[in-house]
């Protein structure tokens, strides 16, 4: 033991001193103010801890015990907490609400308690297979069908994908002679996403009627706009701008933006368009759709794969939710080495599960849509 400026420090010796043991010396200096000089000696290799003599123990020992940890913290900050420590500490007393101080508590437990209540019987009495049910989640991110259509074309209306004012402004005068030629359209190329590009290639080698080659190449040139969109998750511009840079029709980036993107406020007046989950699933579903109608509602999903970066099982997924069943003969590898998965869609729907009772079974979709025309 030694004593220092009225402090005592105790020595803890480790291992065995010796010299062939240490790895370095440690000389320890004391300073005697008097002689103004430093003695310097070589101590063997130990620790100092500060200890106080003759310690009492603290009364708060023995009373901690019996508190919880959090009354224990409460405790220790108001004996030994620094100034800061005990105006965080009055803050969160202060931030405590107790219910006998809410005025009208007993009317808020009711109002809660029966919120409770309605919102419990709506989950209980929703059954997810009824076919009501279905068909309502369904047309929050599909678009408009009809599950008594007859053929695949009347299933889906193309009218809720294109609308009428988008439809006008498709231009494809210059692209119908475009398509003609295979050696132009190479040079067109780069004005294209590889899906639409490849789509392009195979009516430049269908045998199809004027009328019928006009629908289509709207199509496939309003998919081409839609890829653009799939590829940005968000933007900051204002939309004439996204017009004049990317070429697209302001009419059609106003419906595109609308549908597939939410609308954040920003300061300086300025909007952030951003792109959820759940409206990525719903503009993949809408792609989908579209590219059915280009291929004659038969469809290679391998295509899709490569263009949406999902692999088979994911895009097999969006298929089931739309109502498509696998093309039997069809998924083997195709002439130039590349794996195939075709898909088509037929009447009628084939997305609505089987339900769980007899009586249900027996109920007919037209009752159902009857049901929801009504409401």
């Amino acid at each position: 033991e030694m004593c220092i400026r009225d402090r005592w420090y105790q020595r803890r010796v480790h291992g065995v001193n010796t010299e062939k043991t240490h790895t370095s010396k440690y000389v320890l200096g004391i300073v005697d103010p008097v002689e103004k000089k430093i003695k310097l000696i070589e101590p063997d290799v130990f620790n100092l801890r500060q200890y106080c003599r003759n310690e009492q123990s603290s009364p708060m020992t023995n009373l901690l015990s019996s508190y919880k940890p959090n009354e224990q913290k409460t405790l220790l900050v108001e004996e030994f907490g620094t100034k800061k420590g005990k105006k965080k500490l009055q803050a969160m007393r202060n931030s405590v609400v107790e219910e006998e101080h809410i005025s009208s508590s007993k009317e808020m437990k009711i109002i809660f308690e029966d919120k409770a209540g309605e919102l419990q019987k709506r989950i209980s009495e929703e059954d997810p297979n009824d076919l009501h049910t279905l068909i309502r989640q369904k047309r929050e991110y599909l678009p408009e069908f009809d599950v008594n259509a007859k053929t695949a074309p009347e299933i889906y209306k193309i009218n809720s994908i294109i609308s009428p004012d988008e439809w006008s402004v498709l231009d494809v005068s210059e692209l119908s002679n475009v398509v003609k030629k295979p050696h132009l359209l190479q040079k067109q190329r780069r004005f294209f996403h590889p899906l639409t590009f490849r789509y392009l290639e195979h009516l430049s080698k269908q045998p199809l009627e004027r009328d019928t080659l006009t629908t289509k190449l709207k199509q496939t040139l309003y998919l081409n706009y839609m890829m653009k969109f799939y590829e940005t998750l968000f933007f900051l511009k204002p939309l004439n701008d996204v017009s004049t840079e990317t070429g697209i029709p302001l009419t059609i980036v106003k419906s595109i933006t609308a549908r597939f993107y939410d609308e954040i406020p920003l300061p300086d007046n300025k909007i952030k368009f951003s792109r959820s989950a759940v409206l990525t699933d719903k503009l993949i579903c809408y792609i989908f759709i579209l590219c059915l109608f280009i291929h004659d509602f038969q469809l290679n999903l391998v295509d899709l794969c490569q263009t949406m970066k999902y692999d088979l099982k994911k895009m097999q997924h969006y298929s089931r939710e739309i109502g498509c069943t696998k093309l039997g003969g069809k998924s083997a590898s195709t002439g130039g080495g590349e794996q195939a998965f075709f898909v088509q869609l037929k009447a009628p729907l084939r997305f609505l599960t089987k339900l769980r009772s007899v009586n249900r079974t027996k109920q007919s979709l037209e009752s159902v849509v009857e049901k929801e025309a009504l409401e």
